[in-house]
């Protein structure tokens, strides 16, 4: 779907985004921007006119999108697009959790950062109802559940918000989920609202489960 580019570039001129899929992202980070980490990428969002340019005058892991540019990444970001599973939906949800109203700037930023939300929004709803149709539910859980079929034990591996979207689908089938994580606590938290066992990462012995890896766990630490 195209639009003309004076309507981003009138609306959306002093857009901000800094973006990163590296693995050594976190190492950096900025204030004064709204920050936004999924299981692929971090984004940093805000207002050029109020940014410190000095901050990312020498950064190794991140890019830097302003104006149009920065409104067509976020919006292929929010529509499905960039993602490994093409037009997956569980991106959105976490878009629309991270510009809730409560989790915004109480000053200009926010009520900017409210404007930006909502246009993303409806535009990212144009593109998948014009261009992403028929794909079913493109989720990660959804793709899990299908693959597993009528598989009864699986080890989720993660304890983020990319895990605890696909769980729900994979205790479907009454199968026997165990969650494996680095962190105790968040295990425990897992543990008290789904119906599941929890075990470390260091704790954990391979026998002859389904593996779903949820997590920035390599194959070599299983």
């Amino acid at each position: 779907m195209r639009f003309p580019v004076w309507y981003y570039i009138g609306m959306w001129s002093n857009l901000l985004i800094l973006h990163s899929n590296d693995k050594n992202r976190d190492r950096e980070g900025f204030s004064g921007l709204l920050h936004w980490k999924t299981c692929m990428r971090t984004l940093y969002i805000g207002d050029i006119r109020i940014f410190d340019h000095t901050q990312v005058q020498f950064s190794r892991h991140y890019e830097t999108y302003v104006g149009y540019e920065a409104y067509k990444l976020l919006l292929e970001i929010v529509s499905g697009i960039r993602s490994r599973l093409l037009g997956e939906t569980e991106i959105l949800a976490q878009f629309k959790e991270i510009m809730k109203n409560e989790a915004l700037p109480k000053h200009s930023l926010g009520d900017y950062l409210k404007k930006l939300r909502d246009q993303i929004i409806e535009d990212s709803r144009k593109i998948r109802s014009g261009h992403l149709r028929f794909l079913g539910d493109q989720s990660y859980g959804g793709l899990a559940n299908r693959y597993l079929k009528s598989t009864k034990e699986v080890v989720l591996f993660g304890t983020g918000n990319l895990a605890v979207k696909v769980l729900p689908w994979l205790l479907e089938k009454n199968r026997k989920v165990t969650v494996i994580g680095r962190n105790l606590e968040k295990l425990k938290e897992i543990a008290s609202k789904y119906p599941v066992q929890i075990q470390t990462l260091d704790a954990f012995v391979p026998k002859d489960e389904a593996i779903v890896i949820a997590a920035p766990i390599s194959l070599k630490e299983i």
